[in-house]
């Protein structure tokens, strides 16, 4: 039987892009392509994995740039989508896709890419967050880039504060340990929400140093996404929020976290057991 995310992401697949449109979300991308686009390997023959690659929004946006991209993804159906958008786009030849669990990318060669991106909070909502972060480390060639979108825990704390039961806001602060509230209760899946700390710490275990680390969003957009619409009032958010979300003391204000790491060049084998 599919894991419960893959159930949930096969049935959404169709209509998933237009439920992140609007003022906010595209404030959201922009944040993020401006993290991410740091990062990017200069040369263009380098060797691209999206993890997670859904529909296939960031696959897409790094192949209009000169790249060619591995898109993957638990969901077949969100890979289908991704294929039809690429086609569309005349971006087919420069994007491949793979059907691939992050919890291990069983499908990826060691030390076989040059840069990876999880957007869309893959590692947070697969089934063991360590082993995935293991199997970035392992599929990044040494000196490999990775930049990986994450829930952020203390964003959590208003939704158990409103169930009133101290119980499930105890148990959540200390581990983190939450659920993707679909509609449907059969449809519900595990997801981890992290602290900054604590998501520094899974990669530094994974053999990979981190570069930076951003809140998006820090400033509270989501709920003023009315002040967005006025593009002047957009642009000066944008840069007020670019000049903010690496402060570490804003971090915890922030829905999601995105870490930037690079593979050490000594990196052990955590299957082999050895360096």
């Amino acid at each position: 039987m599919k894991p419960l995310a893959e159930q949930y992401y096969d049935r959404v697949a169709p209509r998933y892009d237009a439920t992140y449109t609007g003022p906010y979300w595209d404030f959201y991308r922009e944040i993020t392509w401006h993290h991410l686009k740091r990062y990017l390997p200069r040369d263009l023959s380098a060797s691209i994995l999206d993890v997670g690659g859904g529909t296939g929004v960031w696959s897409l946006e790094i192949a209009k740039h000169g790249y060619r991209v591995t898109c993957s993804d638990l969901s077949q159906k969100m890979l289908d989508e991704a294929g039809r958008k690429s086609a569309e786009a005349g971006l087919d030849g420069r994007i491949s896709l793979v059907k691939a669990d992050i919890a291990d990318l069983a499908p990826f060669a060691d030390a076989s890419v040059d840069f990876l991106v999880a957007q869309g909070d893959p590692l947070s909502y697969c089934s063991d967050p360590r082993r995935g972060a293991k199997a970035i480390a392992r599929v990044l060639k040494p000196g490999g880039t990775a930049v990986v979108s994450v829930d952020q825990r203390w964003s959590g704390l208003d939704l158990y504060c409103g169930k009133r039961d101290l119980d499930a806001l105890e148990r959540f602060a200390r581990s983190g340990e939450s659920v993707w509230l679909a509609n449907d209760p059969s449809e519900r899946f595990p997801l981890h929400m992290f602290d900054p700390s604590e998501l520094s710490e899974l990669f530094t275990r994974a053999g990979c140093e981190k570069l930076s680390m951003i809140g998006k969003t820090v400033l509270p957009v989501r709920e003023h996404a009315v002040w967005l619409e006025d593009r002047e009032a957009y642009r000066r958010l944008l840069r007020l929020e670019t000049r903010l979300h690496a402060e570490p003391a804003l971090l915890g204000r922030a829905s999601h976290l995105e870490i930037a790491v690079r593979r050490a060049h000594s990196f052990v084998d955590f299957r082999a057991g050895r360096r």
